[in-house]
C-alpha cells in the first residue's frame, strides 16, 4: 500500500499541471451539485432553529461561495488530517486555510501600505465577519459559503486521511463521485434532523477538529483501507454479515450508529488453500457508499448550521470590541495615526503652557478679589466707614481730603495684601499690584475729590467696581 504513494503523487501533480485552468477540479464533492445541495440543507436546518433568519438571497450568496471555493488551486488547501495535523503534499490544512487572511490574499497585500481586508481572493473567516459588520454583507455571506465548503470537505474521508484522489487514472474518490447524484432538488437531509442536534462549539477550529476526526476515525477512503498509519476504523472479521448476496463488515461510529463499513471479497488461495479477504467501499449496489452518505452528510449539515450560528455570534462580538476594525488598518496607517495623535497631544501641551500665565493671572486676581471682599466685609468695613468720614472732602479743604483719601486707600490695600499672603503664598505680590492700580485710580479721581456729596457718592461707587474700599458718604 505504501509503495503506491510515489505513483499517486506523480498522478496528482500531472493532474494539476494539466488542469490548473479548470475552475472546478473534480477532487471533492461536486461544487455545483453536492456542495450547493449541502449548503441548502444547512440553511434549512439553521432557519428551523432560528425562525428563518437567513433569506433566499442569503442562500444564493452562500451557495455561490461554496462553488467558488473550488476555484483554481484553492482545492489544494481542502485537506486536513487531524491525526497528523497536516494537509496534502505539504500544503496548509483546510483548518489553517479557513482563517489565514494573508495566505488567501495570495501575497498581494503589502502590510505596510495596504489594509488587511482588501484582497479580492481573500475569503477567510475574519474577512467574512469584518465585511458583515463594516462592509459588504453580500460578500460576507459568500465568504461564509467558502467556509461551509471547507467544513463539508472535512466530512469526506479522503480529505481527512491524506488521500489524493484526482479524477484521472482511476484515482478518483468513489464516495465523492457517487455523491454527485445529490443536488438541491434531489437531496433530503435537513428534514430528517432535529434542530436540537445542531453541533455547537466556541471556535471554528473546534468545528474542523470535530468533523475531521469523525470522518477520519470511522470511515475509509479508497486508498486507506486497513492502512497502518491509522488505527481506526478497525476491521473485525467476526463482524462480517451477508446482505443482498454480498459480504460486509459491520461497524459502529462514535454516536453508536451501526453501518456497513466495507464490502468483503473472499477468495481461496489455490496454492495454499487459505482464505484471502479483500475490502473495498464501491460495491456493485453502492450499499457502503449509501451508508457513508447517510452519516457523513448528516454531520456536515449539523456542523454547518453550528458554524453559521458561531459566525453571527462573532459578528455581535466584533460590534462591541472592534478588534477586526483595528486589525484591518495597515502599518502605515497605524503609524500615521499614532504620529498625528502624538503631534496633537504635543500641540495641546504647548497651548496649555502658553495660556497658563493668563490662567494663573486670572486665578490670582480672583483670589485677590475674594480676599479684598472678605477683608472689606469682616474688618475693614468699620474702619472704612470711620476713615470715610475722616477723608470726606470739605469744600473749603480739598488738598487735605485728597491726602487722607490716598493714605487710607494705601492702608487698606496693604492690610489686604498681608492677609492674602497668609492664605496663599502664590499671590503675595498680587495685592501690591492691585494697590498700585488703586493708586492710579485715585490719581485719576483727584479732580473730582472736592465735589459735593453727590460727586463723592459717585466716586465711592467707582472705587467699589475696582475692588477697593467702599467709601460711603456719611455726610
Amino acid at each position: 500500500m505504501e509503495n503506491r504513494k510515489p505513483l499517486k503523487a506523480i498522478f496528482f501533480l500531472m493532474f494539476l499541471t494539466i488542469g490548473l485552468a479548470n475552475p472546478t477540479p473534480s477532487f471533492a464533492y461536486s461544487p455545483k451539485d453536492t456542495h450547493k445541495a449541502l449548503t441548502q440543507e444547512i440553511v434549512k436546518l439553521y432557519n428551523k432553529k432560528y425562525n428563518n433568519k437567513l433569506t433566499e438571497e442569503d442562500l444564493k450568496d452562500l451557495q455561490k461561495g461554496t462553488v467558488d471555493e473550488d476555484d483554481k488551486t484553492r482545492p489544494l488547501k481542502h485537506f486536513y488530517d487531524p491525526i497528523y495535523n497536516k494537509g496534502i503534499f505539504s500544503n496548509m490544512t483546510s483548518k489553517q486555510w479557513a482563517k489565514d487572511t494573508s495566505a488567501q490574499a495570495r501575497g498581494i497585500r503589502k502590510a505596510m501600505v495596504s489594509d488587511l481586508f482588501k484582497s479580492k481572493t481573500d475569503f477567510s473567516w475574519d474577512r467574512g465577519v469584518y465585511e458583515y459588520v463594516y462592509g459588504d454583507k453580500k460578500r460576507a455571506m459568500q465568504t461564509l459559503g467558502h467556509i461551509l465548503h471547507l467544513i463539508q470537505d472535512a466530512s469526506v474521508p479522503a480529505h481527512t486521511r491524506d488521500d489524493a484522489h484526482p479524477d484521472i487514472f482511476h484515482q478518483r474518490s468513489p464516495y465523492e463521485f457517487w455523491a454527485k447524484k445529490f443536488n438541491p432538488k434531489t437531496i433530503d437531509v435537513a428534514s430528517k434532523l432535529s434542530s436540537d442536534d445542531i453541533v455547537y462549539f466556541n471556535s471554528l477550529n473546534e468545528y474542523f477538529d470535530s468533523i475531521a476526526n469523525y470522518s477520519n476515525r470511522n470511515f475509509f477512503s479508497k486508498s486507506t483501507i486497513n492502512n497502518k498509519r491509522y488505527t481506526n476504523p478497525l476491521i473485525n472479521k467476526e463482524n462480517i454479515i451477508i446482505y443482498n448476496n454480498q459480504r460486509f463488515i459491520i461497524y459502529k461510529d462514535n454516536y453508536n450508529n451501526e453501518f456497513k463499513l466495507a464490502a468483503v471479497d473472499l477468495k481461496r488461495n489455490l496454492f495454499t488453500g487459505t482464505k484471502e479477504y479483500s475490502y473495498f467501499i464501491d460495491d456493485d449496489n453502492n450499499i457502503v457508499l449509501t451508508n457513508y452518505w447517510n452519516l457523513l452528510s448528516k454531520q456536515a449539515v449539523l456542523h454547518g448550521a453550528g458554524v453559521i450560528d458561531l459566525f453571527f455570534k462573532e459578528v455581535e462580538k466584533e460590534k462591541k470590541t472592534k478588534v477586526l476594525y483595528n486589525k484591518n488598518k495597515s502599518k502605515l496607517k497605524k503609524a500615521t495615526q499614532k504620529t498625528k495623535s502624538m503631534l496633537s497631544e504635543a500641540w495641546r501641551s504647548i497651548k496649555g503652557i502658553s495660556s497658563k500665565p493668563k490662567n494663573s493671572e486670572a486665578i490670582l486676581l480672583s483670589v485677590a478679589k475674594k480676599n479684598l471682599d472678605s477683608k472689606k466685609n469682616a474688618s475693614t468695613s468699620d474702619s472704612a466707614k470711620s476713615n470715610s468720614s475722616d477723608v470726606l472732602p470739605k469744600n473749603n479743604n480739598q488738598a487735605e481730603s485728597k491726602s487722607e483719601l490716598v493714605k487710607n486707600t494705601q492702608s487698606v490695600a496693604s492690610e489686604n495684601k498681608s492677609s492674602t499672603a497668609k492664605q496663599n503664598s502664590e499671590i503675595v505680590g498680587e495685592n501690591d499690584v492691585l494697590a498700585k492700580q488703586k493708586e492710579n485710580e485715585v490719581e485719576k479721581n483727584n479732580n473730582i475729590v472736592g465735589q459735593d456729596d453727590s460727586s463723592v457718592a459717585q466716586n465711592n461707587a467707582l472705587m467699589e467696581k475696582n475692588d477697593t474700599v467702599v467709601v460711603k458718604d456719611d455726610a
